[in-house]
């Protein structure tokens, strides 16, 4: 086969030549986050949920900013190492290209975050339902401890005071002492009982371990069930099975009910 002569290489090398030429004009006519949309995305994928960073995002921003101003060959345009977003805009002399690409990362990059708390929110959730699923089993093994504390306590808020009204002023301290009796079963040398005696006696419910936390909130949420229950039954008790404070409480309501309003209930001196 005949070689080819010189004036079609030189055709055919002036034609790539200009075809490379093309390429970087067009090139230089994309944005520059069209251009760098490598560094973006690998920063992109780097970030991470920084509650303890208040600028997390402006940081991050102005670390690409400086990446691809670097890449550029512009370094000068970049952000200083440990400069200020908001104190780089106001710097004069930076082209619009930069600033319009500053606005493009910080925009992006906050979507990315707000997505990342989002997943994390998501997924304390589920965390959060799993440990409740847990607390639900535990409370199932404590069965009769909780019934317990619903026939004691049902007693004592049901004892009328000398208005005729329930005492629920004992409901928190019967949900208390449930608590105590719960924690005393924890075989962990008394810890969790005393750090509840602790954070009750100083009023610092948020020291209470979430799951007695959670723990309170539903004894209190059973009993009121329990107790609505037991009044709505009480128009057809089984007097054999009444103490003498349950009988005495029955008679209240019951004179209630038909009107009568200066009812009190006598002391509990275990005399039936």
């Amino acid at each position: 086969m005949p070689s080819e002569n010189w004036p079609r290489k030189v055709l055919r090398y002036g034609k790539r030549v200009v075809a490379a030429y093309q390429r970087i004009q067009e090139n230089k006519r994309l944005l520059l986050q069209q251009r760098h949309q490598d560094i973006i995305e690998r920063t992109e994928q780097n970030m991470s949920l920084n509650e303890t960073q208040r600028h997390y995002v402006d940081d991050v921003t102005a670390q690409c900013l400086r990446d691809i101003s670097i890449k550029e060959g512009r370094s000068d345009v970049a952000p200083s190492a440990g400069e200020w977003l908001r104190k780089w805009r106001t710097r004069t002399g930076i082209e619009r290209e930069y600033v319009e690409l500053a606005q493009y990362l910080q925009g992006r990059f906050q979507n990315r975050y707000a997505e990342l708390r989002q997943e994390k929110q998501k997924a304390d959730q589920r965390a959060k339902e799993r440990r409740y699923e847990q607390y639900k089993e535990w409370l199932s093994q404590n069965r009769r401890l909780v019934d317990r504390f619903l026939e004691v306590a049902d007693r004592k808020v049901s004892l009328l005071d000398d208005y005729g009204d329930e005492k629920w002023d004992a409901l928190p301290k019967e949900i208390q002492t449930c608590l105590l009796k719960f924690a005393q079963n924890e075989n962990d040398g008394c810890t969790t009982e005393n750090a509840i005696k602790e954070a009750l006696k100083n009023g610092y419910d948020w020291m209470v371990p979430e799951k007695y936390q959670w723990l309170k909130t539903h004894l209190e949420s059973e009993f009121r069930e329990y107790h609505e229950k037991r009044s709505r039954s009480a128009s057809e008790p089984e007097f054999e099975e009444l103490s003498g404070t349950e009988f005495e409480t029955y008679l209240a309501r019951l004179l209630k009910q038909d009107g009568f309003e200066n009812i009190r209930g006598t002391a509990a001196t275990g005399d039936q």
